[in-house]
C-alpha cells in the first residue's frame, strides 16, 4: 500500500470571516464563510465585512492576520504579498486596499469552478452518467484491495 504523504499548505487552516478564532465552517452563520457558488458581489460583501483589527498582534488569530493569510493562499506573488506582511506587522495595513484585493483574486479564482459547475448543472445526464463510471471503478479497485487484504492476514 502507499504510504500518505504530508501535504504542508501556505493557509493550513481558513479561519471564519466574522470569527477568525474559529475555523471557517457553514455551521458558524452564512457570513463566515465563502461559498463556492457565491456570486462576486456576495463575495466582495462577505470580504469587505469580514472582522478586521488594528494588525500587529504577534501569535494571536485575529481578523487582520485573516484576511492576510486568506490573500496570500491565492496569491502567488509575492512582492505583493510581502508588501502587506510588512504594513501589517507594522500596523500600517490598511485595509481599504486588501479587502477589495482579496475579494477580486477570490472571485477570479472561483471563476473556473462556477463556469464548470453550470455547464454541468445543464447536463445531469452526463454527471450521472460520470458517477456511475466512477462506481464502477471504485468497486474494481475495492475488491482488489480487499483481496491483498485479505491475503495479507492469512484469510485466503
Amino acid at each position: 500500500f502507499e504510504e500518505p504523504k504530508t501535504k504542508i499548505t501556505k493557509t493550513p487552516r481558513v479561519m471564519a470571516l466574522n470569527d477568525p478564532g474559529k475555523k471557517m465552517s457553514k455551521e458558524l452563520g452564512e457570513k463566515s464563510y465563502i461559498a463556492l457558488s457565491d456570486s462576486a458581489d456576495a463575495i466582495r460583501e462577505k470580504i469587505s465585512k469580514a472582522v478586521t483589527d488594528t494588525g500587529g498582534n504577534k501569535g494571536k488569530v485575529n481578523g487582520g492576520r485573516n484576511l492576510l493569510d486568506l490573500f496570500t493562499a491565492f496569491v502567488d506573488d509575492e512582492n505583493i504579498t510581502a508588501k502587506f506582511e510588512e504594513d501589517y506587522k507594522n500596523g500600517e495595513l490598511q485595509y481599504s486596499k486588501l479587502k477589495p484585493m482579496l475579494a477580486n483574486v477570490i472571485i477570479n479564482a472561483l471563476k473556473p469552478i462556477q463556469t464548470k459547475r453550470k455547464e454541468l448543472e445543464k447536463n445531469p445526464d452526463y454527471v450521472k452518467e460520470i458517477l456511475n463510471k466512477g462506481a464502477e471503478q471504485a468497486k474494481i479497485i475495492a475488491s482488489q484491495t480487499i483481496r491483498e487484504v485479505r491475503k495479507l492476514v492469512g484469510l485466503e
